[in-house]
């Protein structure tokens, strides 16, 4: 004969699995935070394209703000447009409906679609070129929008200055830019605007629309122009290598105002520190994360172009450079830089 479980043990076994369900759960809760209390921070990272000086701020982002938010745990998504418009807008999409806590974006068309969808959460741009002409801040001081970051705007004017230094000085330069980059097209246009000092000075302009265009936008300016700069265009800096090859044979110094100088047929990369970039921006994301609001940081930026001089294209070009090109120069160290004044730009 069975004997039947009296109530008052029932009763004490739920309460005890109850008891270890609460306990297993605490214990859960626990392990999802920092040990003080505090969740990983998610921070979705959106990534224009393929390049070594987008990997470089983003990079310099994630190990600054490691650190200036220690011991809390971070978790980085990391995206890639791989260059392509279409994907641009799928990945903002994503992340808009993501449960990030903060994003940050190098790379402006990719900054333009996050915020025309995310208006709330932060959006650090990084390096970004003028944020008001694109449409997402206000001001510099103060975006009036959940949009800041840092600037990797090095002033046209800056670059002309000393491009008119080198010898024999160049009378017709040549550019290659994708014009619906709204980074690259805003360089150009300031660009145009200080060689309207200039009248001895030409620009000779060469569109693209895609990657598949550069080569030939490359063999259009030979024999127009005899020195090219390439204004901070993700897309013709990534296909630098069929750049360089053409500028080589046709003995044209090639000069970037962002990536890699030792790309074969590059003359020099005159620019900003773009790891510095992206501590900068990481910041700015810090403060967000301790609560101050977004639309009151004022974006920050390095000062000065630093040259980084290729000496083997160098010693192939019949051409002296300006003493500035091999002296070592730096922007702001990062954590001291001063926000830019609002500008109208």
């Amino acid at each position: 004969m069975h004997r039947r479980r009296s109530p008052r043990l029932r009763i004490s076994t739920v309460v005890a699995v109850v008891v270890l369900l609460t306990v297993a759960g605490c214990a859960s809760d626990a392990d999802s935070t920092d040990g003080q209390g505090q969740p990983p921070l998610k921070v979705g990272l959106f990534q224009l394209s393929q390049a070594e000086l987008l990997d470089e701020i983003i990079d310099g982002f994630k190990t600054q703000l490691t650190d200036e938010l220690a011991p809390r745990e971070i978790v980085f998504d990391l995206k890639n447009a791989q260059g392509d418009h279409g994907l641009v807008q799928s990945i903002a999409q994503q992340f808009a409906s993501s449960d990030n806590d903060l994003f940050a974006v190098a790379g402006t068309p990719g900054i333009i679609a996050l915020a025309q969808m995310e208006t709330r959460k932060p959006i650090i741009g990084l390096a970004m070129t003028d944020p008001v002409k694109a449409k997402v801040a206000k001001s510099l001081d103060a975006s009036q929008s959940n949009v800041t970051g840092s600037l990797g705007f090095i002033e046209p004017p800056e670059i002309l200055a000393q491009l008119v230094q080198i010898t024999p000085m160049p009378r017709r330069i040549g550019t290659i830019y994708d014009p619906s980059n709204e980074a690259s097209r805003i360089w150009t246009e300031s660009f145009r605007q200080a060689l309207s000092s200039r009248p001895d000075i030409t620009l000779v302009e060469a569109t693209i629309a895609s990657s598949g265009d550069i080569t030939a936008a490359a063999r259009s300016l030979v024999g127009r122009s005899d020195l090219w700069i390439i204004p901070p265009d993700t897309t013709v800096i990534a296909g630098m290598p069929a750049v360089g090859g053409t500028a080589m044979p046709a003995k044209v110094p090639l000069i970037i105002t962002a990536g890699d100088a030792s790309t074969a047929g590059v003359l020099a990369s005159v620019g900003p520190d773009y790891a510095q970039l992206g501590r900068l921006a990481a910041g700015t994301a810090a403060r967000a994360v301790r609560g101050e609001d977004p639309a009151t940081i004022p974006f920050v930026r390095p000062t000065g172009a630093t040259w980084e001089v290729n000496q083997t294209t160098l010693s192939a070009l019949s051409i002296t450079l300006p003493s500035v090109a091999f002296e070592q120069q730096s922007g702001t160290p990062a954590g001291s830089a001063e926000p830019t004044p609002s500008s109208s730009r």
